[in-house]
């Protein structure tokens, strides 16, 4: 992540920058959290529409804020910058509450950041590789969760007909 921060930097990915410094923070904070032992609140889920209307709430917030930051920033390809850092909290925070759909989010997120490092004008090669890498990463974990999501979703079902 400190790597990708001076890359970042270097091309004029302002917001990512502030993004790659947020998520070395919360990559401590998520091994203290996701390591606590299993309960309800850690089972796969969808959003509802209650969580749905909350999170637009917040996606919309997030989306202004991001853009006037990235905005007053000089660089180029600031609506990728935008993007891919708004698809990148979003998806987090959907992550921390074990939404199923984080991983779609995942999946936008990582195509726009292969489109943006395709659009530098030093292609790194090195990074598209590895956003190629974690897009079919976002697909399998997609799938795992939703494997969980269903299994969880059988053994409610199973433990209210028993009830």
């Amino acid at each position: 992540m400190i790597f990708l921060a001076v890359f970042s930097y270097t091309v004029h990915l302002y917001g990512n920058v502030i993004l790659d410094v947020l998520y070395i923070i919360l990559g401590v904070v998520g091994y203290i959290n996701w390591n606590k032992e299993k309960g309800k609140d850690k089972e796969v889920s969808r959003l509802v529409k209650s969580d749905a209307s909350a999170y637009f709430v917040i996606s919309i917030f997030l989306f202004v804020l991001v853009g006037v930051y990235v905005f007053l920033m000089p660089g180029e390809f600031k609506e990728f910058d935008i993007l891919t850092v708004w698809t990148s909290i979003l998806a987090t925070l959907a992550m921390v509450k074990h939404k199923l759909e984080a991983w779609i989010i995942w999946f936008i997120n990582d195509v726009l950041y292969i489109i943006t490092y395709f659009m530098l004008p030093d292609q790194p090669w090195y990074l598209i590789a590895m956003y190629v890498f974690w897009t079919g990463m976002a697909v399998m974990s997609y799938i795992v969760w939703r494997k969980e999501y269903l299994n969880n979703k059988q053994i409610q079902e199973n433990d209210n007909s028993t009830v």
